[in-house]
């Protein structure tokens, strides 16, 4: 059975070496992922262009987040990746979003 995706949330996250990030999810489940391919667009240009500022990030409203306002979508960062995300909406549809949540973008 697979998990209700609009209940995962990013409960944990530690750098690794490069733009590499070990996370822990709201239903524990442990993920390591290259975040260089993610910091890309206007968004994520001094993230991408510098290891300190990538450093910078925080586990905010249950995704990471950095204090520009940059943001990856919790659901991405779960699955693995955009194509993966976009892969399981594909499949199984939006996951719902509880009111209380903001809504975040795949692309």
């Amino acid at each position: 059975m697979k998990p209700n995706l609009a209940d995962i949330r990013l409960a944990e996250a530690v750098p690794l070496d490069g733009f590499r990030v070990r996370m822990r999810f709201s239903d524990d489940t442990i993920r390591t992922l290259d975040l260089g391919p993610l910091l890309h667009g206007p968004a994520f240009t001094k993230i991408a262009a510098s290891r300190t500022e990538f450093l910078r990030f925080r586990v905010e409203d249950g995704t990471l987040a950095w204090p520009s306002g940059a943001d990856l979508d919790p659901l991405v960062l779960y699955c693995g990746g955009r194509q993966q995300a976009a892969e399981w909406i594909t499949a199984h549809g939006t996951p719902a979003v509880a009111e209380d949540r903001k809504p975040f973008l795949l692309f």
